[in-house]
């Protein structure tokens, strides 16, 4: 996804996403706080690799932990520094967005929330995940879901705001998400979750629907880090 697009939209992005939280309606952000809950320490450090406007990066820092949040916009960066952030162990700053330069060995815990999607080289973001993350780190990640009906229809309904779907280079089945990851060095702990359908999400008696395989846009996987990653 390319840089001005996520520049053009960080504003209106941020701001539904706030609109969501308030209206306890913003899936993704819960699924990645229980996800981090339960496969993360407390108290350790995690990484929140293109974190975007910051929103899921302060929900986790809130349950007590230490967050870097990186992202690739200067504009996301700008709206994510704008939140309360008072008390919190979590810092913003703008990335490469290659990874490359990540720390060894340095996180218990990785998030990254539909950023591979976009990521021309996976396997390479991949390796550089299992290198910055402590021997059996988690990471967390989703992923665009190949098999989801609704992602299909919305590509071609909504192609003039949902700009960022036929920008993604890597959706994935879980056979192919599983594969890409065991190359790496990871072993999957959990999942697939599937997630994110509107309409289905914003009426409670339906959003059951957006965790079947054929409706859910994106899909959340578990991982931990098991051995060094395979040489491609």
């Amino acid at each position: 996804m390319s840089d001005s697009l996520f520049d053009e939209t960080a504003g209106d992005f941020a701001r539904a996403v706030d609109r969501s939280i308030a209206s306890n309606i913003y899936s993704r952000g819960q699924l990645f706080v229980d996800a981090t809950k339960r496969e993360v320490p407390r108290g350790t450090r995690v990484l929140d690799y293109g974190c975007g406007p910051g929103r899921i990066a302060r929900l986790i820092a809130k349950d007590g932990y230490s967050v870097d949040a990186m992202d690739p916009s200067p504009k996301m960066i700008i709206e994510a520094k704008q939140q309360a952030l008072d008390g919190l162990q979590v810092t913003f700053r703008v990335n490469t967005g290659t990874a490359d330069d990540l720390e060894t060995n340095a996180y218990s815990g990785i998030i990254c929330s539909s950023v591979i999607d976009f990521v021309p080289d996976a396997a390479r973001l991949l390796r550089n995940f299992s290198r910055a993350l402590k021997p059996k780190g988690a990471l967390i990640l989703s992923y665009g879901n190949k098999y989801s009906l609704w992602r299909t229809y919305s590509s071609f309904r909504y192609r003039h705001t949902l700009r960022h779907l036929p920008l993604q280079c890597n959706v994935w089945g879980f056979r192919q998400a599983r594969a890409a990851l065991n190359r790496a060095g990871f072993e999957i702990t959990s999942g697939p979750v599937y997630f994110e359908g509107a309409p289905f999400e914003k009426r409670p008696w339906l959003r059951f629907l957006t965790a079947q395989p054929f409706v859910g846009i994106l899909a959340l996987i578990t991982a931990r880090r098991t051995a060094a990653p395979k040489q491609l």
